[in-house]
């Protein structure tokens, strides 16, 4: 039988007490490296939570990086920049010992041209 995992968001390492999450079996989900920060330094953030991090044996995960990005773009420059921001994520996420990074797809519902949504499909699928 699968086990079922609460996990709760962290937007701030100063909020996140370990001993609390672990004492109640709740994972994290880190929001802390939102791309408006990705191109500054961002070191001493990932020190902070790896310090944090070493008293927790729960599950973490990384919400990957998602403005302005779209994997099933049309555009070249577009995927440059979606590859590069989700391949630091990736890499935070590393840091961090995070088993999971939460990727958007960006697919938009409200798109209803059939062959523009097969179009963004199939890039999505290229990418991916």
């Amino acid at each position: 039988m699968n086990k079922i995992k609460i996990l709760t968001m962290i937007t701030d390492v100063n909020q996140f007490e370990p001993y609390v999450f672990q004492q109640n079996d709740i994972g994290i989900e880190t929001q802390t490296f939102p791309q408006r920060i990705l191109d500054d330094e961002y070191e001493d953030l990932i020190s902070k939570f790896q310090n944090k991090l070493k008293e927790y044996k729960g599950l973490v995960s990384l919400h990957g990086s998602a403005f302005d990005l779209n994997p099933g773009s049309t555009d070249k420059k577009v995927i440059e920049v979606t590859r590069y921001r989700y391949l630091q994520s990736i890499e935070i996420a590393k840091k961090l010992g995070a088993l999971y990074v939460v990727f958007h797809s960006q697919i938009n519902p409200l798109l209803k041209v059939p062959r523009i949504r097969q179009m963004k499909l199939n890039n999505q699928i290229k990418f991916w």
